[in-house]
């Protein structure tokens, strides 16, 4: 059986040897073996790089494709352009696609499309910020890219991009609108007693009812009795003089003591003697000083004897009691 296999194939390469000596590839009457243009290009075999090929004759850059059908024949790397785009197919990453050759970052997308083609994870930038859809949180805003927040707000419109809890800040005192309980006045952001007044003209902000203290004494306005006087606060007494002026903080009917002897001005029939409060004869003369506190025509008694020195005829004299009246009257008439 080996053998007759091998009979077959040595005939099959005789036949083979006999029809190439007799073919005329060109069909001109003249075997190829004796035909010095074997495809009748008008380039003799010699001098043919394509002797059996009539459309060939020159392979330039030697990359056994004819010039002729070598879209490239200067440069043996590339044969076919089959996108038409002057990028041979080997090099062209898009070779069916004429608007496309490159794909720089290897994202799929070719360079001309890709506004981002050295970075593979962007390819489009719909607002044209320079920021690439992929990590702009806002695509279609070219005012905006970020979000640092997550408050829904970009970071350039927003002011507060740290803090998603607040985004206008309409005062610009620097605290937003939402925590600032008077958004509208750059003076004021809080009201800790919540009495209507910001903390910083309140001078009592953890007080709700007091605002103001005038006189600057510690004490609001409200409470105080006396609210543009720093030395008082209080009036006890409700007379009108603050417990701090007032000798008698407790005792409306006074308020002075002029003389200190513990007896208010209002009371002391002598308010600047200290020796004297009464005059209870209305003599001018007070009763300590009266020998006769109770008669108001008398009030001293320089002798001692009882007898008033008005009415005593020798008023120095105590061993002669004799009053005026009795040595000068006789019968209603002064002698």
């Amino acid at each position: 059986m080996t053998g007759d296999v091998d009979s077959l194939i040595s005939s099959e390469a005789a036949l083979s040897h006999l029809r190439s000596s007799v073919l005329d590839t060109d069909n001109d009457g003249t075997i190829n073996a004796l035909d010095l243009d074997d495809d009748n290009d008008g380039v003799a075999d010699t001098e043919d790089a394509f002797p059996s090929d009539a459309s060939e004759t020159t392979d330039t850059d030697n990359d056994g494709v004819g010039d002729n059908s070598d879209a490239f024949p200067d440069n043996a790397t590339e044969t076919e352009d089959s996108d038409g785009d002057g990028v041979g197919n080997n090099a062209d990453v898009f070779p069916n696609d004429p608007s496309e050759s490159g794909d720089s970052d290897g994202d799929g997308v070719g360079d001309n499309a890709d506004v981002f083609p050295d970075d593979a994870t962007e390819t489009a930038d719909s607002d044209q910020d320079g920021v690439g859809d992929n990590a702009d949180v806002f695509p279609n805003d070219g005012t905006e890219t970020a979000d640092s927040d997550g408050d829904g707000l970009g970071d350039n419109a927003d002011a507060f991009p740290n803090d998603a809890t607040e985004t206008v800040d309409s005062d610009g005192d620097g605290v937003g609108n939402n925590t600032d309980v008077f958004p509208s006045d750059p003076s004021e952001s809080a009201d800790s007693d919540g009495d209507g007044l910001g903390d910083n003209a309140d001078a009592f902000p953890n007080d709700e009812n007091e605002t103001l203290d005038s006189d600057g004494d510690g004490l609001g306005d409200n409470a105080d009795a006396f609210p543009n006087d720093p030395a008082e606060t209080d009036d006890s007494d409700g007379d009108g003089v603050g417990d701090n002026g007032d000798v008698f903080p407790n005792d409306a009917s006074e308020s002075a003591d002029s003389d200190n002897d513990g007896i208010g001005d209002n009371a002391d029939a002598f308010p600047n003697d200290a020796s004297e409060t009464v005059d209870s004869d209305g003599d001018g003369v007070g009763d300590n000083t009266d020998a006769f506190p109770l008669d108001d025509s008398e009030a001293y008694d320089s002798d001692e004897d009882g007898i008033g020195d008005n009415a005593d005829s020798l008023p120095n004299d105590p061993s002669n009691g004799t009053r005026w009246d009795d040595m000068n009257w006789d019968d209603g008439q002064w002698r």
